[in-house]
């Protein structure tokens, strides 16, 4: 009966938590919403204004900070798992497997367990040894040619061109 109530008790706190979970997710819902309309409102006046719209270079750099964080997540928690695991299969193999009858009568037998073992073990290294060099090669790549940037930032006088001529159809001829 006692663990009747400890489990009651521990399905209202989850409830609870639940419920505050829900409430910061939609207030964090409404605020992002906000600022999205705000930044759309802003961009809109800039274009209409002709001011030029410094987004490219801004963009960039939130993207290469993005990139740069989820190489290092790969790098350090790929490995993690991949040990995690062999350790985890590592411990069913010599769980279950029962040993051969010739282990228990020669004490330098290998175990029949030794090839299911190096096997789990070598692919578990060399998948961390894979992200870990991917994830750094990745954040050693430089950045785009000036060609490129030039491309970025000419892209607003594009959109701007393109607004106003949205705005202001050409005359007809009659």
């Amino acid at each position: 009966m006692e663990s009747v109530g400890f489990f009651a008790f521990l399905g209202v706190v989850c409830g609870f938590g639940l419920l505050f979970a829900g409430v910061a997710v939609v207030l964090d819902f409404r605020k992002k919403t906000r600022d999205r309309e705000l930044t759309h409102a802003e961009r809109i006046k800039a274009l209409e204004s002709g001011h030029p719209l410094p987004d490219a270079e801004l963009a960039w750099a939130k993207v290469e900070g993005a990139r740069t964080a989820v190489r290092a997540l790969v790098g350090v928690f790929v490995p993690l798992f991949m040990v995690a695991g062999a350790a985890g299969g590592t411990a069913l193999v010599l769980i279950e497997g029962k040993p051969p009858a010739e282990a228990m009568l020669n004490p330098f037998f290998a175990s029949g367990h030794t090839p299911i073992l190096c096997t789990i073990w070598g692919v578990a290294g060399l998948v961390s040894l894979l992200a870990v060099i991917l994830s750094i090669a990745g954040s050693s790549r430089r950045r785009p040619a000036d060609g490129a940037r030039a491309q970025a930032a000419s892209e607003p006088e594009l959109l701007r061109e393109r607004a106003s001529q949205a705005i202001q159809p050409p005359a007809l001829k009659v």
